[in-house]
């Protein structure tokens, strides 16, 4: 039966005198060292892929939420500075009205307690401020009574009665008036 013969290319220990043998038992352990350098690299690389694929995920998330927060307050800037846009508008013409209350407040304290209002509406048309009125009285009195104060009063420039009206079924006089202010 023929021998069977092994083949190894590391030399044997007995007969590593040559360079050659030398030269390729060190190529081959260090090729040994970088293999398993390079195995180790591999390892680590495959496992911090899972470190890194949870860093990502955070990270797209973060990314999303903050995205969203930035959207969010787009549309809220937007709107403050609509709202603050139109305050400032309503702040102007504010400021460029008339001023009612001292002339109202001054027709109200001639009104004696027998007149009551219906309506009281104020313009302000081509620089003259007017007020409308409708009023009624059980009392005839108290209508001239009403009439004679604001013809008295220096912040009514004039008077004008529209109607005076006295229904026969109730004890009640109507009259609507203008007063230009």
């Amino acid at each position: 039966m023929p021998l069977k013969k092994e083949i190894s290319l590391v030399p044997d220990s007995g007969n590593s005198g040559s360079a050659g043998d030398r030269i390729i038992f060190w190529v081959s352990n260090v090729l040994r060292y970088i293999m398993v350098f390079t195995e180790l690299i591999i390892i680590i690389a495959f496992l911090s892929r899972f470190s890194l694929d949870q860093q990502n995920t955070d990270l797209s998330e973060r990314l999303r939420n903050q995205k969203y927060i930035l959207e969010t307050t787009t549309n809220f800037e937007r709107e403050y500075s609509q709202l603050q846009q139109k305050l400032q508008l309503v702040k102007k013409l504010y400021a460029q009205q008339p001023k009612y209350y001292d002339k109202i407040y001054s027709i109200i304290q001639n009104t004696p307690s027998d007149i009551i209002y219906n309506s009281f509406s104020v313009t302000n048309k081509d620089a003259k401020i007017n007020a409308d009125l409708s009023v009624y009285a059980f009392q005839e009195e108290a209508i001239v009574d009403f009439i004679t104060q604001l013809s008295l009063n220096p912040q009514i420039k004039s008077i004008s009665i529209n109607m005076i009206e006295k229904k026969a079924r109730e004890n009640k006089y109507n009259i609507n008036l203008t007063l230009t202010l």
